[in-house]
């Protein structure tokens, strides 16, 4: 049986696969180009599903991290947020991509 975080990730590759959601080469942290880039979660509630912003391997890594750090693993959508706002400091235009 699939677990949330299984369902999450599938509903990504589904949605990115149907063209609902794009996927997205450059971390939107660093700004740096990766093939191999990661769909972070905002949360794992069906809700959330499709609410993701792309990290490359070592910034997603830096976001668990500091998600520990931080938060102890509660709220990790205050740190989502934060995530959001800065990027729309530095005038990324970036928005969350949720067709649901």
């Amino acid at each position: 049986m699939e677990d949330l975080r299984q369902k999450a990730r599938r509903k990504v590759y589904e949605a990115v696969n149907r063209g609902e959601l794009i996927k997205y080469y450059i971390c939107e942290l660093c700004s740096k180009y990766n093939k191999n880039i990661y769909a972070h979660h905002q949360s794992y509630s069906s809700e959330n599903w499709l609410k993701v912003i792309w990290l490359c391997n070592s910034c997603h890594r830096w976001f668990h991290k500091e998600v520990k750090r931080r938060y102890k693993r509660n709220n990790v959508e205050i740190l989502f947020q934060e995530a959001w706002e800065k990027l729309n400091e530095k005038n990324l235009n970036l928005k969350l991509r949720n067709k649901g």
